[in-house]
């Protein structure tokens, strides 16, 4: 059976008594196994309803060695203090959400241990869409998809489990970062960024560039028509405007 194929694996678990000092521990592993300690961090806010913001984060977990450090609302736990002093001064820190979702107030905290970059979103799927936008040229942190020829990794916020579960789409194939679907459905913003990077051709459509998109649950998740509309925006056509033409 192939669940005995997994009799070869190593399990380890991990266990915490709060979130914060569970992504310490995690963060401890992951160094461990890479055998140093990465100067840049993901810190996501622990409190509701802050947990779609950080899940964005996962795909690009999976993607690079960046790891994931929590904070509340009320400032910085110990055990992210103490995670963060370890990289003596010069951690360099990507936050996820605007001020309206991790206060101005704890970035000044988080300076005291190196540099702060805020990856700004209002909501879920705006969130989702400045994380697959962003790029750090200093660092290389970020997918900076801003161009057509990408995969993505479309899930409802009505299920963000299935989402967790195709984390290993970011690094195996396409390198797709996650794009939110606010209740399964479409919304302006991420239609206007589906518009900006939907390719085009300008004499065969053989010559790409192509965008790919993966599109998680049944459809009384995500319907027909949204896979629809996706399958519309990812499509490359012709730059003339007559769609394939001939072609």
């Amino acid at each position: 059976m192939e669940l005995d194929k997994l009799t070869e694996f190593k399990i380890k678990t991990i266990q915490a008594a709060n979130p914060a000092a569970f992504t310490q521990k995690v963060k401890e592993e992951f160094s461990k196994t890479i055998d140093h300690i990465e100067k840049a961090v993901i810190i996501g806010l622990m409190d509701e309803p802050a947990e779609e913001y950080k899940i964005t984060a996962a795909n690009w977990i999976s993607h690079m060695n960046e790891s994931l450090l929590n904070i509340s609302s009320d400032g910085i736990p110990e055990e992210t203090t103490e995670a963060l002093a370890l990289r003596e001064g010069r951690a360099k820190m990507y936050v996820l959400g605007s001020e309206n979702v991790i206060r101005d107030e704890v970035i000044g905290e988080l300076n005291e241990y190196g540099e702060v970059e805020r990856i700004e979103g209002n909501n879920a799927v705006s969130q989702s869409i400045a994380m697959a936008s962003y790029k750090d040229d200093s660092t290389d942190f970020g997918w900076g998809i801003t161009e057509p020829g990408h995969g993505f990794v479309f899930a409802s916020t009505a299920s963000p489990e299935l989402a967790i579960t195709a984390a290993p789409f970011a690094h195996l194939g396409k390198h797709a970062p996650l794009i939110w679907l606010d209740e399964g459905q479409m919304t302006d913003d991420l239609y206007q960024y589906l518009a900006k990077v939907k390719p085009v051709f300008h004499h065969d459509p053989t010559e790409g560039p192509y965008n790919h998109g993966y599109v998680l649950g049944e459809f009384d998740t995500i319907s027909f028509k949204t896979q629809g509309i996706l399958d519309e925006k990812l499509e490359i056509v012709s730059a003339d405007g007559d769609g394939h033409g001939n072609h």
